[in-house]
């Protein structure tokens, strides 16, 4: 599987807890209402709409820990 998340993506997800993606999904989901940044809100909407698309496999094969 390819690096499926952009820069901006990727950042965001080294920001939050990456034990587990279920985990990720929430903390990310979490922070949304207090994000204002329009370009940070459209980073953690991707991240969050990517990581719902793969499995607890695929993420752990990006070795994000």
């Amino acid at each position: 599987m390819l690096y499926p998340f952009s820069t901006e993506e990727a950042q965001v997800i080294r920001a939050f807890d990456t034990g587990g993606r279920a985990v990720l999904v929430l903390e990310l989901k979490q922070a949304l209402p207090d994000v204002y940044q329009p370009d940070m809100k459209r980073a953690i909407c991707g991240a969050i709409d990517k990581l719902a698309g793969m499995t607890d496999e695929e993420f752990d094969a990006l070795g994000l820990e």
